[in-house]
């Protein structure tokens, strides 16, 4: 059984979450936060058992759906290759491309 009290108190007091207003959050004004336990295509599970679906869809790393076994066996197979190559942080990391993220890039931009 989920401990959402825990959950919710770790939650505030720990993590960061862009796009909040982090003092009404901390205050609980903005209310309990939903926890995701699963999901599975465009949806998600909360921790009380609450089907959603997921409009934000997961905006910056999971716009392709929940539970996708191919693009977690395809990234799994990349981190055995060699480590993530961050492209926008050229004064920390010089320009280093990999082969997957230039080949998969050029069907795209054309």
């Amino acid at each position: 059984m989920v401990d959402i009290k825990d959950i919710s108190e770790k939650d505030r007091n720990t993590v960061l979450h862009p796009f909040t207003h982090l003092k009404d959050f901390a205050t609980g004004k903005l209310g309990d936060p939903t926890i995701v336990e699963t999901g599975r295509g465009i949806r998600i599970q909360d921790a009380h058992g609450n089907q959603l679906i997921d409009g934000f869809a997961g905006l910056y790393c999971v716009n392709v759906g929940y539970g996708r076994t191919e693009v977690a066996e395809a990234i799994s197979r990349q981190a055995q290759r060699s480590r993530a190559r961050p492209t926008a942080l050229p004064t920390i990391t010089p320009t280093r491309p990999t082969r997957p993220t230039s080949s998969l890039s050029s069907p795209i931009a054309s």
